[in-house]
């Protein structure tokens, strides 16, 4: 497609802050402050606990969708899907990708966080036979 090529070389040249001030301002003028709220919250969320953001969209997204889903087995059409829970979950589930999307103000970006964080492992299998009394076979030296 020949547009899309355009489309992509505008969206890698611009600023991650300019991508998410435009989300802000979208999620404000769709919701008013409330959703810059859970924004600001998300973000904070972030900062506390890296892996929390993807814990509190999966939790929105499911939230709405059982109480859609449940009010339309129950014969309530899509009423339910209409009502303040359900729009809140799926507020919060945005304004935590919005968060995810929106850079912290002062850090660079720095590498990747690996997958295996746990101490003394350095991103490999730890070695459980050395230097533990063990022997080759996996029996313990007593």
């Amino acid at each position: 497609m020949p547009g899309g090529d355009a489309a992509d070389a505008i969206a890698a040249e611009a600023p991650a802050w300019v991508i998410g001030v435009l989300l802000v301002v979208l999620l404000a003028a769709l919701g008013g402050v409330l959703p810059v709220a859970i924004v600001l919250a998300a973000m904070l969320l972030r900062q506390l606990a890296v892996r929390a953001l993807p814990v509190v969209v999966l939790g929105g997204l499911t939230v709405a969708t059982v109480t859609a889903v449940a009010g339309r087995l129950q014969g309530h059409g899509q009423d339910w899907a209409y009502r303040s829970w359900v729009q809140a979950a799926m507020l919060v589930a945005i304004g935590a990708v919005v968060a995810a999307v929106v850079p912290v103000p002062g850090v660079r970006p720095g590498p990747a966080v690996p997958d295996d964080v746990t101490p003394g492992t350095s991103g490999g299998p730890p070695d459980v036979a050395v230097g533990r009394g063990e022997e080759e076979d996996g029996t313990v030296a007593r």
